[in-house]
């Protein structure tokens, strides 16, 4: 058997073709992809070309997605033919440095959808058995609509950032900057986990308006009012419990830095192009013992956590666009033209 799959061959070049459909082995599981996201990432790789060149092409991207159990290989218990899942985007090997340091987000031998791992833009995907093993495959009730089910995994990497990384706490005031969809999604998170005042950086009316509506207490146009004296100014002069950066600039990055109140956590979420730098001053990392994090991807225990916390959250109205899989090529114009927030692949016309 065959299945549509949209496949990246360089810059600006996927193909959407018809390829083997993939059956499981010993561990794995098929799934039958309903939806599947377009990642900042996927658009980076295709806007720019792949900074994993020693990967190969054709590939499938996609790690955003969800579906329903096609077929299990053998040994897979636990799950059944039609269960409705979502996958955490990627396993570690349990044996490696990190893994042995309890650091698995950083292993060296990771299985990760659209790179080392055939990705969601497909009919069909496979779970590799460590994933699966590890509980990375995911059931979610038959209640969740399926297009907020394919917003779990960048659910997954804010549980993550503001929670393991962050341990953002009840009370605490939090910066987010950044109005695209993971700054909207730490605003509804921030919210949900008790913060006391939420502020929403951005460049774009539209999406700073969202924010409001997601419970930002103060938004901040940054292209019409000075962001730090804003911000200064809402924390009593003191600067932010929690500070961070969903935008991949640099020098946001360096003014972000004083805007963290003493003994205070700066988050950096969002990459930066490859080969910038920043300088900060180390002085305000000394003296006012201020905490410098970074945060990647999300661990199968937090994207388990953020299905439990899905429900709380209006996920779905990130969503502005969907365009089916023939027409993936839509999509990702319409993410580089900003003419959309949130653009959803759907492989079949009904879920």
């Amino acid at each position: 058997m065959n299945m549509l799959a949209a496949r990246y061959y360089g810059k600006e070049d996927i193909r959407v073709e018809r390829i083997n459909m993939p059956l499981p082995q010993a561990g794995e599981v098929l799934v039958k992809v309903a939806v599947c996201g377009i990642c900042g990432s996927d658009l980076r790789t295709y806007s720019r070309g792949s900074s994993l060149s020693d990967l190969p092409v054709p590939r499938t991207l996609g790690h955003e997605f969800a579906g329903t159990v096609a077929a299990l290989g053998e040994g897979v218990t636990g799950f059944s033919i039609g269960d409705r899942v979502s996958a955490a985007p990627a396993s570690s090997c349990g044996e490696c440095y990190y893994c042995r340091k309890g650091m698995p987000t950083l292993c060296l031998d990771t299985l990760d959808f659209g790179t080392t791992q055939a990705g969601a833009f497909a009919e069909y995907v496979i779970i590799p058995a460590p994933i699966v093993r590890q509980g990375g495959l995911v059931k979610i009730s038959d209640g969740m609509p399926i297009e907020k089910a394919g917003m779990l995994e960048p659910l997954g990497t804010c549980v993550r950032g503001l929670i393991t990384q962050a341990n953002l706490q009840p009370g605490e005031s939090v910066v987010i900057i950044g109005d695209g969809p993971i700054g909207g999604i730490q605003v509804m998170l921030s919210k949900y986990l008790g913060a006391e005042k939420v502020i929403c950086v951005g460049h774009h009316d539209d999406r700073l308006s969202y924010a409001k509506k997601w419970g930002a207490d103060v938004t901040i146009h940054s292209g019409k009012e000075d962001m730090s004296a804003v911000i200064l100014n809402e924390t009593d002069g003191m600067g932010a419990d929690l500070v961070v950066v969903s935008v991949p600039s640099a020098k946001i990055i360096e003014d972000a830095c004083a805007l963290v109140r003493g003994g205070g956590r700066l988050v950096i979420f969002g990459g930066v192009p490859k080969g910038d730098t920043v300088t900060l001053d180390p002085n305000i990392i000394h003296y006012k013992e201020v905490e410098l994090l970074g945060t990647y991807n999300c661990t199968a225990q937090e994207f388990k956590t953020a299905v439990e916390i899905a429900d709380h959250l209006p996920l779905e109205e990130l969503i502005s666009k969907t365009v089916t899989l023939e027409n993936i090529r839509e999509g990702f114009s319409t993410l580089a033209k900003r003419e959309a927030m949130k653009v959803l692949v759907t492989m079949q016309e009904s879920y």
